[in-house]
């Protein structure tokens, strides 16, 4: 099944895709795509869809 959620991840000074998608897989998401729906001076929002088993 396909699922997609908001996730909300503490912004570093410095990030790129890589990074995102390390926090993300760390976080145990077996991540299909992502997208950046927010940035504020301390948090991204992402729009995450996963699949889960």
């Amino acid at each position: 099944m396909i699922t997609t959620q908001t996730v909300k991840l503490k912004k570093p000074n410095d990030f790129d895709n890589l990074w995102i998608e390390k926090q993300l897989s760390d976080m145990g998401f077996n991540v299909i795509r992502w997208a950046i729906i927010d940035i504020t001076e301390t948090e991204l929002t992402l729009s995450v869809s996963h699949s889960e088993p």
